[in-house]
């Protein structure tokens, strides 16, 4: 899975490869987040759309 995400730190969009991913996690509000980690060395998360927590 790849995706574009603008980091919130060195404020550029970039592509993120599944090498870079290190968590995936459960909002409050239900919601799915991947960890990583930006191109900078930031850590950043990225709210997966359409995509829910179930019990």
């Amino acid at each position: 899975m790849l995706f574009t995400h603008r980091c919130t730190t060195c404020d550029r969009t970039q592509l993120i490869f599944p090498s870079q991913a290190h968590g995936v996690r459960s909002t409050d509000d239900g919601a799915v987040e991947l960890t990583f980690t930006c191109w900078c060395g930031a850590e950043q998360g990225h709210r997966m759309a359409g995509l829910t927590a179930s019990a």
